[in-house]
């Protein structure tokens, strides 16, 4: 049984997916981004939260290199290292909070027969849990896989959206 937590995360990969599908040419774009909860606005419940998704604050903004998607997290990753980015993002303005680390992009699976470009929506949250949210091109939406405990070394996508976590949950 999946907690709050990640059936929100798990909604948003899949309206992340859903916008993908439907806003650009297959697969979708290279993109690295944070979901953050905040307060709703005049809610009747004070304690009432929602999730955004926004791009993460970095230099590699067009997310474009020929060395392929994980060439591209590494470069977004050492520039969200920067003192300055850092900064910002502890002390973003009101009560928001980051819930987890985004990353969308195209890969090709060897898991059919012939193998197939896909599109990959990895994230990694606070606590660690790792999700990925696989979709075929011929397939009406992706499916997630979600691991509580995933192995240090076992992807370096996760690896990295696990170092970022890290930068601003330490005890993660």
């Amino acid at each position: 049984m999946l907690t709050p937590r990640q059936q929100a995360i798990s909604s948003c990969l899949h309206a992340m997916d859903q916008h993908a599908h439907h806003a650009y040419p297959w697969p979708g774009p290279t993109l690295l981004a944070v979901l953050w909860t905040g307060p709703v606005p005049e809610h009747p419940d004070p304690t009432a939260q929602h999730i955004s998704v926004i791009t993460a604050p970095t230099a590699a903004s067009n997310l474009a290199s020929t060395d392929g998607p994980v060439a591209v997290l590494r470069h977004a990753a050492a520039d969200l290292h920067h003192p300055l980015v850092q900064a910002s993002l502890v002390t973003a303005t009101g009560p928001v909070r980051i819930v987890a680390w985004v990353f969308m992009h195209a890969a090709v699976t060897d898991a059919v027969d012939p193998p197939q470009r896909v599109r990959c929506i990895s994230a990694v949250d606070a606590d660690g849990t790792a999700y990925l949210l696989t979709r075929f091109r011929d397939q009406p939406e992706g499916l997630i896989a979600i691991d509580e405990d995933p192995q240090a070394g076992a992807s370096e996508v996760l690896d990295l959206l696990r170092t970022l976590a890290r930068m601003l949950h330490p005890g993660t």
